[in-house]
C-alpha cells in the first residue's frame, strides 16, 4: 500500500512539474501587450503577530512621548530673539520701547528680556506662543511696562503675584489668591 501512495504521489509532483514548465514556455513563445494585461497584484500584506502589534504600537507611543517632550522643552525669550525682532531699532535692545514676539513658540517669558529691556520696555506683545506659566520674578525688572499681551498662549499658572505693586495701574494684587490655576487658555493682562 505504501509503494503505492508513494508513486502516486511521485506521478502527481511529475504531472504538476510539467504543466509549470509547458506555462512557462507559452508565456516566453507569446508576447502578451502591456496594457492588455492587468499588472500583477501586490503581495499579500505578512500576518502581523499580536506580538508585532503590541511592539509597533509601543513604537508609536515612544515617538509620540519624545515629540510631546521636544515641545515641553524650556523655550524662554532669548537675547539673540530680541535683537531679531528689533530690526525697526537699529537692532538696539537696550532702548527698546516696544517689541512683539508673537508666535515663536516661547515657553515661558524668562528674565532675560526684563534685565535687557526692562527699564525701557512699555508694550510686550506676546500673543500665540505656548507660555503655560506666568511667574512673578519673570516680570519684577520691568519698570515701566504697560501692556503685556498674553492672548492665545497656554497658560494655567499665575504664581507669586500677592502683594505684587503695578505702577501703571496704580494698585496692589493681593486682593484674593492669585496662585491659583486659571481657567481659561488664553489670557491678555496689563501690568
Amino acid at each position: 500500500f505504501f509503494s503505492f501512495a508513494r508513486g502516486m504521489m511521485q506521478e502527481e509532483g511529475q504531472q504538476q512539474r510539467q504543466h509549470r514548465q509547458l506555462q512557462q514556455r507559452q508565456r516566453e513563445q507569446s508576447p502578451s501587450p502591456p496594457s492588455s494585461s492587468p499588472p500583477p497584484s501586490p503581495p499579500p500584506p505578512p500576518l502581523i503577530s499580536e506580538h508585532d502589534n503590541h511592539a509597533k504600537n509601543e513604537q508609536q507611543q515612544t515617538q509620540q512621548l519624545q515629540q510631546l517632550q521636544q515641545l515641553q522643552q524650556e523655550r524662554p525669550i532669548t537675547i539673540e530673539l530680541i535683537r531679531k525682532r528689533s530690526e525697526h531699532n537699529s537692532n538696539l535692545i537696550s532702548n527698546l520701547e516696544e517689541i512683539a514676539l508673537h508666535q515663536e513658540e516661547l515657553t515661558s517669558i524668562g528674565t532675560t528680556i526684563g534685565k535687557v529691556c526692562g527699564k525701557t520696555l512699555r508694550i510686550l506683545l506676546l500673543q500665540n506662543n505656548v507660555i503655560s506659566h506666568l511667574l512673578v520674578n519673570e516680570l519684577k525688572y520691568f519698570k515701566v511696562l504697560e501692556y503685556l499681551n498674553l492672548a492665545l498662549n497656554n497658560i494655567t499658572v499665575v504664581r507669586g503675584f500677592n502683594g505684587f505693586s503695578c505702577s501703571a495701574c496704580n494698585h496692589e494684587s493681593g486682593n484674593g489668591s492669585v496662585d491659583a490655576p486659571v481657567n481659561s487658555s488664553s489670557s491678555s493682562s496689563s501690568s
